[in-house]
């Protein structure tokens, strides 16, 4: 009796243990089955007939076909397939199958997966195109009165452009190509290729504005500005050597030379049009021109104060070099009776040397 009630309780608490596992199974079931009917009802079929109000030719043809196709094989093939399987899945739940029925699961779950990732892939190359097209519709305008701007600019005032005209016309050239090729894309419903010169040429007159405003500033930088005052320097060097000053210790002569090279660079760099880092390497030469400005003033202070200290510094050399004549006189007394070491002979040479520097810059 013992044994039979055991049984019994056995087979109730299994009963209890498949009626939940089961349950939890068709809840699943449920899930994947609404997921399937979430995927049907997508109108898709609404989001890609909006691609007819655009020109039916080219990538958008081509585009709507192919998601046409997509779109009925998910509709008649894949979505039915996976309605096969939860059939098989609640056949497989009922007989308490239950490995089965997870195998069932996983290939339920790849084909919904599937379905929506090309869906979703669907709906977001159609919003390209759509917006492609709106983008373009918007941009070109704005590109186009950049673009006449730029032309008229080009042509009126050609001379303010120097040797650089030449290289800009042909970037003009250049966009009116894009504008047209941008043009023959759209009216053969190539919105995305459209898309993509449209950046192109977005970038090119971008660029090209910042050019023609800054050429001609930078070509008057190059041409007269940063020359003349080159030449003011040097023409103040010249006086300034011609009333006595000495110079040469400033090396100014080679950093001069070596800014009218790179600002010739410079000026060949504008006249094909390339100008990145000019306006930089311009305040920087400009920087050198203040710097060398400092040390010729320095040199005008430094003279002014030797003239008001002239007798000081005049009766200051008289009284080094009479030390240095007697300490050259007691150095040879003591050569006679002692031996002296090239270091100490060379210290005395060298004071003998800057004392005759010394006399001679006085």
């Amino acid at each position: 009796m013992i044994y039979i009630i055991g049984i019994i309780l056995i087979l109730i608490v299994l009963y209890i243990i498949g009626y939940f596992v089961k349950r939890k199974n068709f809840t699943y079931i449920d899930r994947l089955e609404a997921w399937k009917i979430e995927l049907m009802n997508r109108p898709v079929l609404d989001e890609v007939s909006k691609i007819k109000k655009l020109k039916m030719a080219g990538e958008t043809e081509e585009y709507f076909e192919r998601w046409r196709t997509a779109w009925d094989e998910i509709v008649t093939e894949e979505l039915p397939n996976v309605e096969e399987m939860l059939y098989e899945a609640e056949d497989l739940v009922e007989k308490y199958r239950f490995s089965k029925a997870k195998q069932v699961y996983t290939k339920i779950e790849t084909s919904l997966k599937e379905a929506e990732m090309k869906i979703d892939e669907m709906v977001a190359n159609l919003h390209d195109i759509i917006g492609s097209e709106e983008k373009n519709r918007e941009d070109i305008i704005g590109l186009q009165e950049l673009y006449k701007k730029l032309k008229k600019e080009l042509l009126a005032h050609q001379y303010a452009y120097g040797k650089a005209s030449k290289n800009l016309e042909k970037q003009i050239v250049s966009a009116t190509e894009k504008m047209d090729q941008f043009g023959l894309e759209t009216e053969n419903g190539n919105y995305l290729t459209a898309r993509e010169i449209i950046m192109e040429l977005k970038k090119e007159l971008e660029s090209l504005n910042v050019k023609m405003e800054s050429i001609p500033l930078l070509l008057n930088e190059c041409l007269h500005v940063i020359p003349e005052q080159l030449k003011e320097i040097k023409n103040g060097i010249n006086e300034m050597v011609e009333e006595g000053y000495h110079l040469e210790h400033l090396g100014l002569s080679a950093v001069i030379k070596k800014l009218e090279d790179t600002l010739q660079s410079y000026t060949l760099s504008i006249e094909t049009a390339e100008i990145d880092g000019i306006e930089d390497g311009l305040k920087e030469i400009k920087g050198q021109i203040e710097v060398i400005y400092d040390l010729l003033e320095g040199e005008v202070t430094a003279k002014k104060y030797v003239l008001s200290n002239q007798s000081q510094i005049t009766e200051s050399l008289a009284n080094i070099t009479a030390k240095n004549e007697s300490l050259k006189n007691e150095v040879e007394q003591v050569k006679e009776t002692y031996h002296m070491s090239e270091a100490e002979l060379e210290i005395l040479s060298e004071l003998e040397e800057k004392t005759a520097t010394m006399k001679k810059n006085g």
